[in-house]
Formats: C-alpha cells, structure tokens, sequence
C-alpha cells in the first residue's frame, strides 16, 4: 500500500522531469542526483534507486519515504529548510526535486568559492561573488536549519 502523502507535498508525474543524464552530480548505489529540466526551468533531483511507493517492500523505499516526508515537513517547519520543488512518484521513479541556483552554484562553492563546474542555465549571467557579510549570514541561516532538522529528530548526513 503506498503511503500517504504529506499534507503540503507537491507531486509530479516522471514525465515532468526530463534528465538526459548530461550533468550527474552524485552518483551512488543508493541514489544518483542530477541536473535535470523540468516545468520550473532547472531542478536538483534525487533519484533513490530500486525505491517504490510502497514503503513496506524494500529498504530504498524506506528510506524514500522517510526522506519524503522529513523534507516536507521540515520546509513546513522553518524557514531555513529550503522547500522541494516536487516529490515524483511514479514507478519506477522515486525522486525528489529541490530547486537549483545556477546564480549561487553549491552552498559549499558560494562559501569557500573556487567553482569547478559551470552548471548556469543557458542564459545565466554566471556565478554571483557575495561579499563576506553575506555568506556569514548564509552560513548562519544554513546552521538554523540544520538546528531544525536535529529538533525535529531528523540528522543529517551532508547539508547541500
């Protein structure tokens, strides 16, 4: 029986994100994430391998659907935590969409700097060089989150 979904969840068919596979940022035996077009323009998604809606059958879709709902209920409880974009769910894709900031790049690159990869939608005017009060500020609010997350008993492994 698949799970229900969170109350503010947003969900998108697989159709509606379209990945050619051109920019895969991470890609490991429990999930791959990847740049990916969709209606929103660019998003970040989460792809959990081997997952399915029902969250009894397997221990990807466990973690799909514990990741599912954390991410959902966090953005409804902060507004540190940034808000997913969508939740795909239709076999066989399990993803997460989360918006992406071509402008910013990752949080690790727009606090320490040194971008490696340009990942701009065409048309972006490139990587935005925020000033050091800004990215204390950044780094804060990113630690308000995380303070969120542990309140909520969520830990966290990587804070992207």
């Amino acid at each position: 029986m698949a799970e229900p979904a969170p109350t503010t969840e947003v969900v998108w068919p697989s159709s509606a994100v379209i990945d050619d596979g051109s920019l895969v940022l991470v890609d490991g035996a429990r999930s791959r994430v990847s740049l990916c077009r969709c209606a929103g323009g660019v998003a970040v998604v989460k792809r959990f391998r081997g997952a399915t809606a029902n969250r009894h059958r397997n221990a990807a879709s466990r973690r799909f659907a514990a990741e599912r709902r954390a991410a959902w209920a966090l953005a409804d409880a902060s507004p540190f935590v940034l808000r997913p974009l969508a939740t795909v769910v239709d076999a066989p894709v399990m993803a997460l969409a989360l918006p992406f900031c071509g402008r910013f790049r990752s949080l690790d690159v727009l606090l320490h700097g040194g971008a490696k990869h340009d990942w701009s939608p065409a048309g972006d005017r490139g990587c935005v060089a925020p000033s050091r009060a800004w990215r204390a500020l950044l780094a804060f609010d990113a630690a308000r989150g995380v303070a969120a997350a542990h309140a909520s008993g969520v830990v966290l492994r990587d804070v992207k």
